[in-house]
């Protein structure tokens, strides 16, 4: 597995879980996850932080608002692809300048940039 799939592979469980349209109990997911509670509903969380992707529904259930084809017709992770390429075109800038004008600049906010900062050097690492 390489350093970004094992990096988002939360999501990416949760994807796979998810992506064919079914209401999915948070209990199976939290048990796929081996997580806590907490961590559960900040992986979901983290799915609608640019856009309402995955809908609450009853019975303590999940599910797309609409069916998903990959990870990144989720509007999170289309973001966070989009900015690790904006990011790899100019790594000097984006990489070493302050990262609050840098977080500004790209319109996201600091723990988004630095998150993405960690999953560059990991795979840097990797290389």
């Amino acid at each position: 597995m390489n350093n970004a799939k094992r990096y988002f592979e939360k999501a990416h469980i949760i994807f796979d879980l998810l992506k064919d349209g079914d209401e999915v109990p948070i209990e199976k997911i939290k048990q796929e996850l081996n997580v806590s509670n907490t961590v559960v509903s900040a992986a979901l969380n983290e799915f609608n932080l640019f856009e309402n992707t995955i809908q609450y529904m009853r019975d303590n259930k999940v599910k797309f608002v609409e069916k998903k084809k990959s990870l990144t017709d989720c509007k999170t992770y289309n973001v966070y692809s989009t900015l690790l390429k904006q990011i790899l075109s100019d790594p000097e800038h984006y990489l070493f300048e302050n990262e609050v004008e840098i977080a500004k600049e790209l319109g996201v906010e600091r723990n988004i940039l630095q998150k993405l900062k960690t999953l560059i050097k990991m795979e840097s690492k990797k290389s």
